[in-house]
């Protein structure tokens, strides 16, 4: 018998686990709030669309909980309002939560899990699939329901790591926005920067770079692979940076030195005196 996987939301994520266990065999029901693209490519999936949790099959094996993280409680007591949840395993997704969210539910299904893939989930479904496949994915449940839990979801064929007990969520989160999305605003605005001066050759250079300040951050230590002006303590360079922005801009530029003066003060490199006129210029308590 098919095991049956019920996904709630039909965003990236939740589109690329239903994927994922529809290949792997099962009977798959994705649930959106409202009408939109996503129906048409589920039925393209062999991936039956639903609108409401009343329509969910009777025995649910798995049910995943791939929505937004504000939403992710109104919809646990929801789901705890139906049987479908009976004897089923629930995780949700979210890294900003553990499994202790889960709580309304305990007493009603066979396990409970926090599972929080790391990685950026793509538009195309089918590239985040192949990513899911070989990336790290933390887990908060229970010693004795790990295996279940495991169990259920071996179909993404992805490496399980267990979080320490009491995980502070919250710097764990951040930690892995700052790897994704700040990385990502930051490289986007390199590339609008960069794009006038090098044309075709952007990508490969910015490409080429990411890796190198990666690799000797990891290698060396940020403190002492950290190069550039603020480590040098060059001020007027990053007074004409400052410059050659709009308002807007250089205000978001400060907010970014700030964490760049505290790592070239902890090389034991920058001059004190200064790293003081560094972090005025940082903070817009003088005029650049």
């Amino acid at each position: 018998m098919k095991p049956q996987v019920l996904v709630l939301g039909p965003g990236r994520v939740g589109r690329c686990l239903a994927l994922a266990h529809q290949q792997h065999g099962a009977r798959v029901q994705l649930l959106g709030r409202r009408p939109g693209e996503w129906q048409q490519w589920a039925v393209n999936q062999q991936i039956e669309a639903i609108f409401d949790m009343s329509e969910a099959g009777a025995e649910i094996d798995l049910v995943l909980l791939a929505v937004a993280d504000d939403q992710l409680q109104s919809v646990i007591l929801n789901c705890a309002a139906h049987e479908f949840c009976s004897g089923a395993v629930v995780a949700h997704m979210s890294g900003a939560f553990g499994a202790d969210v889960l709580e309304p539910l305990v007493a009603a299904v066979s396990a409970t899990a926090a599972l929080h893939p790391l990685m950026a989930f793509e538009e195309s479904t089918e590239h985040s699939l192949t990513h899911l496949r070989s990336c790290l994915v933390s887990v908060d449940c229970a010693d004795e329901q790990l295996a279940t839990v495991s169990a259920a979801v071996a179909c993404w064929q992805a490496r399980f790591h267990r979080l320490p007990p009491k995980q502070n969520r919250a710097s764990y989160h951040l930690a892995l926005s700052l790897l994704s999305n700040h990385v990502t605003a930051m490289t986007s605005w390199a590339q609008e920067m960069l794009q006038p001066a090098l044309g075709a050759e952007t990508n490969n250079l910015i490409r080429a770079m990411s890796q190198q300040a990666v690799e000797a951050t990891l290698n060396q230590g940020g403190a002492q692979a950290l190069t550039g002006p603020v480590v040098r303590g060059d001020v007027r360079t990053v007074q004409a940076h400052l410059d050659a922005l709009p308002a807007d801009q250089a205000a978001r530029y400060r907010g970014s030195l700030l964490a760049v003066i505290d790592l070239a003060s902890s090389s034991g490199r920058l001059d004190p005196e200064k790293e003081a006129v560094l972090r005025a210029l940082a903070k817009g308590a003088i005029n650049s």
